[in-house]
C-alpha cells in the first residue's frame, strides 16, 4: 500500500499544524527518511545566515514530501477504486519533474524508479513530449545522473 496523510500536533494548546508523512515500500521510505536530518537541522540552528539556508531547505524537502505524498495518493486512488475512481487530471508534468530533480539531486535510486514507473504507467501528463520516452529523454536523466558520478543511479 502506498499513500500519505498527515500527523496534527499540538502545541499545548497554543496552536496546532499537520505534518505530512508517506507510505510506501521500505526501500523508498528509507531514502525519504535522509530528509529528517535537513528538517531536524533547520530546528536547532543558532547562526541567523545559516538558519535562513536550512529553512529553505526544509521548506524543499516539505514540499518534496507534500508532492510526493499526493502523487502516490492519486495512485493509491485509482487502483483501489478502479472504473469507481473520480476522473482526474494526469499529473503535471512540472510537478513531476520537480520530484525528479529533488530525486536525483540527493541521489535516491529507489524513489527514481518508482516515479520511472509512474510515468510509464500513464499517471502524467507528458506535457508537450508525444510520449513518457521523449519527456524523459528531454531531461537528460542519464546525463545528469554520469555527471553527479553515481553509479547506481546510471545503473
Amino acid at each position: 500500500m502506498t499513500g500519505r496523510g498527515f500527523i496534527e500536533v499540538e502545541d499545548n494548546g497554543l496552536s496546532s499544524c499537520s505534518f505530512p508523512f508517506i507510505v510506501a515500500e521500505p526501500e523508498i521510505c528509507s531514502e525519504i527518511c535522509n530528509l529528517e536530518t535537513v528538517i531536524e537541522a533547520a530546528e536547532t540552528a543558532d547562526d541567523v545566515q545559516i538558519k535562513a539556508k536550512l529553512m529553505e531547505e526544509k521548506t524543499r524537502a516539505m514540499n518534496f514530501v507534500q508532492e510526493m505524498g499526493w502523487l502516490l495518493h492519486r495512485i493509491r486512488v485509482k487502483f483501489r477504486l478502479g472504473s469507481m475512481a473520480p476522473v482526474q487530471d494526469p499529473f503535471h508534468f512540472n510537478r513531476y519533474s520537480w520530484l525528479v530533480g529533488f530525486s536525483m539531486d540527493h541521489d535516491w535510486c529507489a524513489v527514481m524508479k518508482k516515479l520511472l514507473d509512474i510515468i510509464f504507467e500513464g499517471e502524467v501528463d507528458t506535457g508537450e513530449h508525444t510520449s513518457a520516452e521523449l519527456a524523459l529523454l528531454n531531461m537528460g536523466l542519464l546525463h545528469k545522473a554520469v555527471k553527479r558520478n553515481c553509479r547506481p543511479m546510471v545503473e
